[in-house]
Parts: structure tokens; sequence; C-alpha cells
């Protein structure tokens, strides 16, 4: 690694729509950073497995595994200690249709919660709050 280079930040897309998948994509075009996507719950725990990841931007309505299932997961340290590249403390975002369930995302784990659609600046200027707070990994 080049001295004075920042490692290129993370983020894991989990959606079952492939449409938000290139949409996450085009709106953190100019925010030097990496997407994976993966497409249900237990998909997300195979990157979470495998990748280091800084951010997890999530629907809760995916198959195999919701969204609120996932965030428990990543927030139980048990579970946890399991992941080698990343930390219980790994910021969540969820993207809701449904404000109305707001209170059982911040119950699972969930940081955020942003309405959808959401406006591009708003969803940037989340998206680099939560990566500008994960320190650096170990």
């Amino acid at each position: 690694m080049e001295t004075g280079r920042q490692r290129r930040k993370t983020i894991l897309s989990v959606n079952t729509d492939n449409i938000i998948h290139e949409i996450t994509e085009a709106f953190l075009e100019r925010s030097n950073v990496k997407v994976l996507r993966a497409f249900n719950g237990h998909e997300a725990l195979e990157f979470l497995f495998a990748e280091h990841v800084d951010l997890v931007l999530t629907s809760v309505m995916l198959p195999k595994m919701s969204g609120f299932d996932l965030a428990k997961k990543c927030r139980n340290p048990e579970f946890f200690n399991q992941f080698c590249n990343n930390s219980p403390s790994l910021p969540i975002v969820a993207l809701l249709s449904n404000r109305y369930i707001y209170e059982e995302a911040y119950d699972a784990g969930i940081n955020e919660c942003l309405l959808i659609p959401v406006p591009r600046a708003e969803f940037v200027e989340k998206v680099e709050l939560w990566l500008s707070k994960q320190p650096p990994p170990v």
C-alpha cells in the first residue's frame, strides 16, 4: 500500500432489487467507495465473513433473513466475534418505505433509517457521515 493513500471504503448494499443496487452505486460514484451487492440476509452474512465492510446499507424486507434479523445478528457480540474483518459497531443504515417501522429498526440495532425515495444529496450526506465514523481496520 502506498504511503499517504487511504484505503477505499466498502459498503455492503443488501436489497432484492438490482435497480436499488445500481442507484446506490450511481449516487456514490463520486465518493470513491466500493459497493458489494447482496440480495438477502444470508448473502450479506457471507460478505461480512469474507470482506472488511465499513457500512451496511440494507432493506428490511429481504428473503431468508430480514434486515431486522441481519442487524440483530450483527449486534450480537457472541455471533459477531466470528467475523474476522468487522466489529459489532459496524454502522447499519436501513432504507425504509414506511416510517412506522422506524422504532422496530432502531430496536434491531439499525443506526439510521432513510425513507425512500431519498434525495441524492441526503443519501450521500448520510452515507458519508456514517463512513467517517468508522475507525480504520486493525
